[in-house]
């Protein structure tokens, strides 16, 4: 296995490498390889290191293709402890092709003694209850 790149810098743009090809159509990204490309635009435009993600969400509104992709990271809601953004992959005609929003938060302390175990009893506390397989049957 070699370590290439996925994505190469160009500029301001960013090419994929053949790594990023999908198998649905000729031409076009793999999601997996747009949405890493977005997840690093996220990790670049952190405005603080001690924000963490916490949820990504992707949109894929066109099919995302070989050539130059522009990414831009809009800053929605910034804060210490809680920042939004979005982010849009456009290809060269300037055309939207991804979107993405990442929630970054700040890390918290857990307490050693709860992060040990869970708050909640683990399957081996189980108990047999009156379930049965019957469902009631529905006329049609």
């Amino acid at each position: 296995m070699t370590s290439q790149a996925v994505f190469v810098r160009d500029g301001d743009r960013f090419l994929a490498t053949e790594l990023a090809l999908g198998p649905w159509a000729p031409g076009a990204l793999h999601g997996g390889a747009a949405a890493a490309l977005l997840l690093h635009a996220f990790a670049a435009a952190s405005p603080s290191p001690s924000l963490v993600p916490a949820r990504h969400t992707y949109e894929f509104v066109r099919p995302v293709p070989v050539g130059p992709l522009a990414v831009r990271i809009d800053v929605v809601r910034p804060g210490r402890r809680v920042t939004l953004l979005d982010g849009f992959l456009a290809d060269p005609q300037g055309i939207e092709v991804a979107r993405a929003r990442a929630l970054l938060l700040v890390a918290s302390e857990l307490d050693a003694a709860r992060a040990s175990s869970p708050p909640f009893p683990g399957p081996e506390a189980g108990q047999i209850n009156d379930w049965t397989d019957e469902r009631p049957m529905f006329a049609t």
